[in-house]
């Protein structure tokens, strides 16, 4: 199951990145120092950027609203409440410019559009938790060598001879043989 969630954190990380390279292209057209670099004229558009961001807010950001509402039904602001103010807050404003961009007839270079950075906070965030989760899993398998190295059975001396026994019969006081060469009984 473990193997699952990573496998579907890295998915879900891998969608959103996706959706957020062009965003990551188009803001290259706002620097002078990159002016080298070609942009699309198609990635600078209000509403390709708005299509391309509708999935990373709600789809992908689903779980994050979810999260969201049931810490405020509880009184807490979690992490989840700060990321959809934020990503909320960027997003719609940015809607509201594109929108009033066609009754007003403005050019939409003299607006500032922020879902890229809507975008990214979620890629980000993805990117961490992938990377938690990797991890987590990592530590588990390693735990779990680590455990089958552990000695299962030791030799106690009873009435002066050896005995084989289970690790889970030993008791305080069980004199047992420790040589250099066995495992070391955790």
């Amino acid at each position: 199951m473990r193997v699952n969630v990573l496998y579907f954190s890295a998915d879900v990380f891998h969608f959103s990145a996706m959706l957020t390279f062009p965003l990551a292209w188009a803001m290259l057209a706002h620097f002078k120092w990159a002016s080298f670099v070609y942009v699309p004229e198609l990635f600078t558009n209000p509403f390709f950027q708005f299509l391309i961001t509708v999935p990373i807010q709600f789809i992908i950001g689903f779980s994050f609203y979810e999260r969201a509402w049931k810490a405020l039904k509880n009184g807490n602001a979690t992490m989840d409440v700060l990321v959809v103010l934020t990503t909320s807050a960027g997003f719609f404003y940015s809607h509201f410019l594109t929108v009033a961009m066609l009754k007003n007839a403005v050019s939409a270079d003299s607006i500032v559009l922020y879902y890229d950075t809507s975008a990214f906070i979620y890629t980000f965030i993805l990117l961490g938790r992938f990377l938690e989760a990797n991890t987590k899993f990592s530590t588990t398998e390693a735990i779990k060598k680590l455990y089958q190295l552990q000695v299962k059975t030791a030799t106690l001396y009873l009435d002066n001879k050896e005995l084989k026994s289970p690790v889970e019969r030993l008791r305080p006081g069980d004199i047992r043989s420790q040589l250099h060469t066995f495992k070391i009984m955790i």
